[in-house]
């Protein structure tokens, strides 16, 4: 991962031959499970969160090659979107609306790409 991006380059010498170096780069294109950071939204204090308040949540997604799927999970159960309850989804946000005692708890994202599945800390 801390390779990908960065330029590799192969170079070789002939001293027997007039302009005898050859050299060739390529730049490295490492894939990598996806890595999440969860954070609730800006301005959010987790200790003060009421019943009633609309609580926000975004996660970060660092992944090569890009994460195909993100699965957002409540205590180990997965979150579903779903507008009439206030509960909107996005790739990478979460959106309570309105929130109630019985969405309290743990939350977590896990994200999905060829290499396998990455999960971020919980909130």
């Amino acid at each position: 991962r801390d390779d990908h991006g960065k330029t590799l380059t192969c170079r070789a010498t002939n001293e027997l031959v007039k302009r005898g170096t050859k050299e060739t780069a390529i730049k490295l294109n490492v894939f990598y499970l996806p890595t999440l950071k969860l954070e609730l939204g800006t301005n959010m204090n987790p200790e003060d969160i009421e019943e009633g308040d609309d609580v926000y949540f975004e996660c970060k997604v660092n992944a090569n090659p890009s994460a195909y799927k993100v699965v957002w999970k409540h205590n180990d159960q997965v979150v579903q979107h779903n507008s009439k309850t206030g509960v909107i989804m996005s790739s990478t946000a979460l959106a309570l609306q309105a929130v109630t005692r019985h969405q309290a708890g743990n939350y977590t994202c896990i994200a999905s790409n060829v290499e396998g599945d990455g999960a971020s800390n919980t909130v």
